[in-house]
């Protein structure tokens, strides 16, 4: 200041040969007279308080030399915000102060393009200078100095952007001074050091306040304030990737970002002790400008200092704090729950959304941890941050339930690595070796998959998940033979107990349940009886005692009912099996969606071996109880104006009942019944034509046309003149589809292939291959194709008859 005051002395001729003169008093006394001119004096870098209580030489406070006349302005700049109405605003009245934040985009952007040569400038994208402003947020002084550094070294943007990401390359992109700014050639991060060695105690370097731990702690964190902070949590978490896109319909329902204050706070709490005080202790660091707000987001620039300043042996205390905190919070799987005993190894089953803020600081942490200096440090010190493995696991396995296969990978053989390196027990060890075996052989075939399995069964013998996971690898290798010996080696058959704790054994359970399907499928007399057996005895009485509603429940009865439907012993069986599941989905609906009363989805794969093997009583029966309890045309129309977010699932069921009555008439048909064959078509095609419009050019309802045609037909003249009019709207299907040979509707029905309205297509590669295969090429000249009008269709059927008269059922009228 009194530098400052001479300059000012010197300009203006003050008298300044008095003895001793008091040269801030000599100056204060003139400003403050009339004789002085309007003046504006600026006091710069006023960055604390007790700068206004120091002392002169004469014992005069320096604030007492600040002049005041309606004459003149003085302007203060600090960091300090504590001055603002300091004193009663003596030294600043509170009504003036004013927050100078970072500057906005386009200020930011024509500084820079001052700065920087053009040719420099030239070379840069606009996508590389916006990701440049951003990283910098718009801090003036450190875009004037990231310039100078790409003057001097000939560095285009690109460049300097990658080395300021670099978690260690980028310590001296700020040490280059700034002349045209700053007179004295200090750095941008030097005043940072002035503010951090106040905050940071008298006792600074040996001792720090808990002020100074905070703000360090913030450095580990993904804290650094930028504009992708107004995202929603899950927006940020899935940014880039097609999920974010299919979340345009619920960002507004989404909650914000969660702010690095909620871990700091409880770090605060365990580590530091600073009970009660960490609002006012954020509250210091907000004063000196180092932390933006109570949320403690830090500017992007002074976030990347925190962490550089501190030496290797503070990095590694402080990871172990921040390590040990995240592991409380992340999510990690129970190894031995059911649901990582059933469900399959992408689903997301763990994850917890509201944790997700947690996941965003490990990655900070993790980047930090295994950079080379952090690395060659602890092997050099034969150190170890504690927890780092498990952080490691927990991580890989929430990228592996969100559907990352890659980094769950890396996460887990790099936790692995660490877990063999710290002498862990031998069964833990197992346990990840097995899981990243599974994650694995999502990016596998069946072989190599099966191959990792016997690799984990070869180092732990005797663990039944291994074992499990193998003879399940077999199966989808289609090595059926052997994975039927491992199943029975789990399970122990026939000395199981039938009161077998699957609670302590659940490996048991789906062992049970994959050898009685695997059984179910050889369809030899003796395989199924063993299945129903199985299923009779050890899994159905289990899964039945569970109350609705259980994990156990929800996962496994449904397939099992299915399975335990192709093992049925008779007709009769089947009829009780049918009426389980018939109860089961009824009380299943209400727990979801709409489902128009019933899951008729799931029945058909089974309908479907019961066609192809020509059990067309047993197809009678199913359907005729599984659609019972189905909604009628009416409710479900209803259903679709009152819920239209659910109209997708809503067609998608209504064209699986659509299917399963095609296939009932079929049978009708085959059994000579005509009446009940042309009632089950004529259910199908009412569900098409009144609520599933989009689905009247497909192959499934072409089909149903022409079987309700034959079943029609077969009735001879008493039904002639309903055929006529099913003959005049729908000429075109029945035409091509009896000058098509039945091979083509077996393919058809094969390839679930799919005929769309106005277009006219061919079935394409794959149906040829197939059709190689069948042998059956000579008799084809062309696939078939379907040009089907629906708005044409619905004309000509309103002209023909009235609605009324085709469907008397639905008494409505067309």
């Amino acid at each position: 200041m009194k530098t400052g005051y001479l300059a000012i002395a010197s300009l203006l001729e003050l008298d300044l040969e008095q003895p001793q003169p008091d040269v801030l008093l000599v100056v204060k006394k003139f400003l403050e007279s009339q004789d002085a001119l309007p003046w504006l004096l600026v006091l710069d870098e006023i960055d604390d308080k007790e700068t206004m209580f120091a002392r002169s030489a004469t014992g005069v406070k320096l604030m007492d030399y600040i002049p005041r006349s309606q004459n003149g302005r003085v302007l203060v700049t600090t960091r300090d915000s504590r001055l603002v109405g300091l004193m009663d605003g003596f030294v600043v009245p509170a009504q003036n102060g004013i927050r100078v934040g970072p500057m906005p985009f386009e200020e930011a952007s024509s500084l820079f393009q001052r700065c920087l040569r053009r040719d420099l400038m030239e070379e840069a994208t606009q996508e590389q200078c916006r990701t440049f402003l951003d990283m910098l947020g718009g801090l003036p002084l450190a875009l004037v100095q990231a310039a100078s550094y790409m003057r001097e070294e000939e560095a285009p943007i690109h460049e300097f952007i990658s080395l300021y990401k670099d978690v260690e390359e980028h310590e001296g992109l700020f040490q280059e001074s700034a002349t045209n700014t700053d007179m004295e050639q200090r750095s941008v991060l030097f005043t940072w050091e002035i503010s951090y060695a106040r905050i940071a105690g008298p006792s600074y370097p040996t001792e720090k306040s808990q002020a100074a731990i905070l703000l360090d702690l913030l450095g580990f964190l993904d804290a650094h304030a930028s504009s992708a902070r107004s995202l929603s949590e899950v927006e940020a978490r899935f940014q880039g990737t097609q999920v974010f896109d299919a979340l345009d319909g619920i960002k507004h329902a989404l909650p914000p970002q969660d702010s690095p204050s909620t871990l700091l706070s409880s770090i605060n709490d365990s580590r530091i002790k600073n009970l009660n005080r960490f609002q006012s202790t954020i509250g210091r660091l907000r004063n000196y400008s180092l932390v933006t707000s109570a949320n403690c987001w830090v500017h992007p620039v002074v976030h990347s200092w925190i962490y550089r300043r501190l030496s290797l042996e503070e990095r590694c205390k402080y990871f172990s704090w921040i390590i040990e905190e995240l592991c409380k919070h992340l999510a990690s799987p129970d190894l031995h729950s059911w649901e990582v005993a059933l469900l399959p190894i992408d689903s997301m089953f763990f994850f917890n959304f509201e944790d997700m803020h947690y996941l965003r600081h490990a990655n900070v942490v993790l980047d930090y941890a295994f950079s080379a200096k952090m690395m060659g440090y602890m092997s050099e010190h034969r150190v170890a941050i504690a927890g780092l493995e498990e952080l490691l696991y927990r991580i890989g396995e929430v990228s592996a339930s969100s559907g990352e296969t890659k980094k769950a990978i890396k996460y887990l053989e790099k936790s692995i690595a660490l877990t063999e390196h710290s002498g862990s027990s031998n069964v833990l060890l197992a346990a990840r070796r097995l899981r990243l075996a599974k994650v694995r052989s999502r990016q596998q075939s069946p072989k190599e998959a099966a191959n990792q399995a016997r690799l984990c069964v070869q180092a732990a013998p005797r663990d039944f998940d291994s074992q499990l996971w193998l003879a399940q690898c077999l199966q989808k290798q289609g090595e059926l033979e052997q994975a039927i010996e491992l199943y029975r080696e789990i399970i122990s058959f026939p000395t199981l107990d039938p009161h077998q704790d699957f609670e302590k054994n659940k490996h048991l359970l789906v062992a049970l349940c994959d050898v009685a399907l695997l059984h179910a499928r050889l369809e030899t007399e003796e395989s199924i009886t063993y299945a129903r057996e199985i299923i009779d005895n050890f899994a159905m009485p289990y899964i039945q005692a569970k109350p609705r509603g259980d994990i156990v429940k929800a996962l496994l009865y449904r397939k099992l009912l299915i399975t335990r439907l192709e093992v049925a012993s008779t007709l009769d069986d089947q009829e009780a099996v049918c009426q389980q599941m018939v109860e089961y989905d009824a009380y299943h609906e209400r727990l979801g969606p709409p489902m128009t009363g019933g899951i008729p989805e799931e029945l058909l794969s089974h309908l479907e071996k019961l066609q192809q093997r020509r059990k067309w009583p047993e197809i009678e029966v199913l359907v005729r109880i599984y659609s019972k309890p189905r909604w009628d045309i009416l409710e479900i129309m209803s259903l679709k104006l009152s819920q239209p977010e659910h109209s997708d699932l809503i067609n998608d069921t209504v064209l699986h009942w659509c299917i399963m009555y095609n296939v009932q008439g079929e049978a009708y048909f085959e059994e000579g019944k005509y009446k009940e064959a042309e009632d089950a078509h004529m259910n199908a095609l009412g569900l098409h034509l009144f609520l599933h419009s989009a689905g009247s050019g497909s192959q499934e309802f072409a089909e149903n046309v022409y079987n309700l045609a034959r079943s029609l037909a077969a009735q001879g003249d008493v039904k002639d003149a309903k055929l006529r009019i099913i003959q005049q709207s729908f000429s075109g299907i029945i035409a091509e589809l009896e000058a098509i040979p039945r091979v083509w509707l077996f393919v058809l029905r094969l390839l679930d292939a799919t005929i769309v309205a106005r277009n006219s297509s061919s079935l394409g590669k794959p149906l040829w291959i197939v059709m190689n295969k069948l042998d059956v090429r000579d008799e084809l000249i062309s696939p078939p194709t379907f040009p089907i009008d629906y708005y044409t269709l619905l004309d000509n059927l309103g002209s023909s008859v009235q609605m009324s008269g085709l469907f008397p059922n639905l008494g409505l009228e067309f």
